[in-house]
């Protein structure tokens, strides 16, 4: 099940403060087909299978490292509010 340390970090500025669990991409190279090899953090290899590839078999553990994540950093709080991606014009 887990076998990363899920890695928070923290978003600190005048305006907003938050954490938010790992990057996703570590590094992306353009090939010479203009495909992409891409490396990903474990987390954010689950979230794209889950999201790109419709792998249903990763939503347990998908949703298990991010309520654990919640858990640790606010055991109590009032409100959860999801930040969706950013807009691209190609969508």
């Amino acid at each position: 099940m887990m076998g990363e340390i899920i890695r928070s970090h923290k978003l600190d500025s005048e305006k907003y403060w938050g954490l938010f669990i790992d990057f996703h991409t570590i590094k992306s190279t353009l090939n010479q087909d203009g495909s992409f090899t891409t490396n990903r953090t474990e987390i954010g290899d689950l979230l794209y299978k889950y999201k790109y590839s419709f792998d249903l078999t990763v939503e347990s553990e998908l949703v298990e490292r991010v309520c654990l994540f919640i858990l640790e950093h606010f055991p109590y709080f009032d409100i959860l509010i999801p930040i969706p991606p950013s807009y691209r014009d190609w969508e």
